[in-house]
């Protein structure tokens, strides 16, 4: 759109962006000068339909499953087929010369809604469409120079071959250091159908990788921790958003050392933590003292259990979710609770790198990051998150000897 081009949206309005509304297939069509045609076809569907209301209606004994048109035809031209009564045809022939009225009217409906359609698609040079509508009847037969996969990363391998086999290039954009694509079942997993094919790709030719380094969303020390873990240092903030901080907090990133204990909800597999929830409760009810908003705060967490818990506590004051829902997401304020604390120093699918990628990487002006970290740190990926976090400005440590 900033190059002047108008972009066609295929595919349900529900969920577009209302400032985006204009460019989807369905608001093109209603506003195309040939949907008056439409429009006065299905006002005369209507006519006809309470004309027909009034006529009586043959039942299955008479059309013995045969089509309005078959019928008509059979009685016009003196046809003979057994079973069927001429003269009850004859009877209910001004239904059935109605019914056929409308049949030819909701033809010429889909003939004048497929003329729209084309119509569009043959004036727009961008189509914009998920994956799997990419592979819809409409676009059956459309051919692209150029396909662009956004969120490749998130996307299995079968759901961009929908995509890509639809143009003669592609481009994949996403980050295949965070969360790959969620696949339930384990037979696709035994398949490798579990990873997106840009991580495929891009595993086979790395020379082909272009990255883009600037970063329009995180305060300079947020941005300072994630490129040093997982970027090779190359992460850039962009200006606009370098010092962006709550007005009240001169600490961009904090670490709230919580001793509690694990435990797996009853009827679950997750694990949930009382004591970190509690600590959140506190944390949250401070920063709305402090003048912020329930849409300025996301409280996140790698188990479902502690999302349960924290949202039945404080869905009023800001937003829970899972962070493998919240990626691609941001808040002014994210507070991320690890859960796990025990002994045995076992921390379970939190070692998943993209994992904390995505978890420490949503914060516009504060993170805020609340486990027991010396559980935590008997995970090398965790030593060095900590480590890393020595050596950032704005960042506020908890004083504790880890042995």
């Amino acid at each position: 759109m900033a190059l002047g081009e108008r972009p066609l949206r295929i595919g349900n309005p529900i969920r577009v962006n209302r400032d985006l509304k204009q460019h989807t297939l369905d608001f093109k069509i209603i506003n195309h000068y040939l949907y008056r045609d439409y429009t006065e076809t299905e006002a005369a569907i209507e006519k006809v339909k309470a004309e027909q209301a009034e006529l009586e209606r043959p039942t299955g004994k008479v059309t013995r499953g045969l089509k309005v048109d078959q019928l008509l035809d059979l009685y016009q031209n003196g046809g003979q087929l057994r079973g069927v009564n001429k003269q009850l045809i004859k009877r209910f022939k001004p239904w059935l010369k109605a019914q056929l009225n409308i049949d030819l009217l909701y033809e010429r409906l889909r003939e004048i809604k497929d003329e729209i359609q084309a119509k569009l698609l043959a004036s727009h040079a961008i189509i914009c469409s998920t994956n799997s509508t990419a592979g819809c009847d409409l676009l059956l037969d459309e051919h692209f120079d150029w396909v662009v996969v956004d969120e490749a990363a998130q996307a299995s391998i079968p759901s961009s071959l929908i995509a890509i086999l639809k143009g003669e290039r592609f481009v994949l954009v996403g980050d295949h250091f965070q969360l790959p694509p969620v696949v339930i079942s384990q037979e696709a997993k035994e398949l490798k159908l579990d990873q997106s094919l840009m991580d495929y790709l891009a595993r086979r030719y790395p020379y082909q990788l272009m990255r883009l380094n600037v970063q329009y969303r995180m305060h300079q020390s947020i941005n300072d921790l994630v490129g040093s873990l997982f970027y090779d240092g190359e992460l850039l903030a962009h200006h606009s958003v370098s010092n962006r901080r709550l007005p009240f907090d001169e600490d961009i990133i904090e670490l709230i050392q919580v001793v509690g204990q694990e435990r797996i909800l009853k009827d679950s597999r997750s694990y949930y933590n009382q004591t970190e929830i509690d600590v959140v409760a506190d944390v949250v009810a401070q920063l709305v003292e402090r003048g912020l908003t329930a849409e300025q705060i996301a409280v996140i967490s790698p188990y479902k259990a502690q999302v349960s818990l924290l949202t039945k506590r404080l869905a009023q004051h800001c937003e829970i979710d899972t962070v493998d829902a919240f990626q691609g997401r941001e808040k002014d304020v994210v507070i991320l609770t690890f859960v796990r604390s025990n002994s045995r120093e076992q921390i379970g699918f939190l070692r998943d790198y993209r994992r904390l990628n995505v978890s420490i990487s949503r914060a516009k002006c504060k993170l805020i990051l609340i486990g027991d970290f010396k559980t935590l740190r008997s995970d090398a990926l965790f030593e060095q998150l900590y480590e890393t976090l020595e050596l950032i400005d704005g960042v506020k440590l908890p004083e504790f000897n880890r042995d």
